[in-house]
């Protein structure tokens, strides 16, 4: 039903090929739900807050990880969930049996059929994602008309000063692979695709310090009416 504009085995091949993001997202997966994270704490409860009462519809999320917003999603929602790492996905798919998950490469073309899905969640990827433009574009083509996409990402701001995905293995510090994209370039993207902007927001953690910039950046863009 969803995967028959691009053959789903095809677009497998191509996401096991080398990549450092996937590897390093392989290494980080059995500790990344358990290790100190305030990102992905923030991220993971204001996701629920900003989508609660919302239709939700058929629900692609790209960049699933270990499933921390998937197992809240799959309770409101039919849920399609992309990652590039194998080893992220087995823990996806002990923590949200429910969905229905494939490795895939966000890079590429997404083995989606057109205007198949109503809702996209993209939390914490699109920092990995130099081509800002693909992803707006693959967003456009594969929801239906009013269909919405939510992002957030670590702030820019904290990039600029040196922070990104990182993580320790074994004693060694591990750096993933990032571009700093700046909201001016995250929000001109997905208008290129037809899109609008319906909210923005930079919200800090509670433990943040005041001085301190926001820690992510949140924005909800919605397609009009086809």
């Amino acid at each position: 039903m969803y995967f028959r504009r691009r053959d789903l085995r095809e677009a497998q091949e191509e996401a096991l090929l080398p990549n450092p993001v996937r590897d390093a997202y392989d290494r980080w997966a059995p500790t990344y739900d358990t290790m100190p994270n305030v990102t992905r704490d923030l991220d993971a409860e204001l996701l629920r807050v900003g989508l609660s009462g919302s239709k939700l519809g058929d629900v692609l999320e790209i960049g699933c990880g270990t499933g921390k917003n998937t197992k809240w999603l799959v309770r409101h929602a039919r849920v399609i969930g992309f990652d590039l790492s194998t080893k992220m996905l087995a823990q996806c798919r002990a923590a949200a049996p429910a969905a229905e998950l494939h490795i895939a490469d966000l890079t590429l073309p997404w083995p989606v059929d057109d205007g198949k899905m109503d809702t996209i969640v993209a939390d914490l990827v699109l920092e990995h994602i130099e081509d800002l433009d693909h992803i707006a574009r693959e967003s456009a083509r594969v929801l239906r008309g009013s269909g919405r996409v939510r992002v957030s990402e670590l702030h820019p701001w904290l990039q600029h000063q040196g922070k990104a995905a990182r993580f320790e293995d074994a004693g060694v510090l591990v750096e993933i692979p990032t571009f700093v994209h700046t909201t001016e370039e995250y929000v001109t993207a997905f208008l290129r695709a037809g899109f609008v902007l319906d909210a923005l927001c930079e919200p800090r953690s509670p433990v943040d310090p005041v001085a301190r910039p926001p820690r992510l950046l949140i924005m909800d863009f919605s397609l009009p009416s086809r």
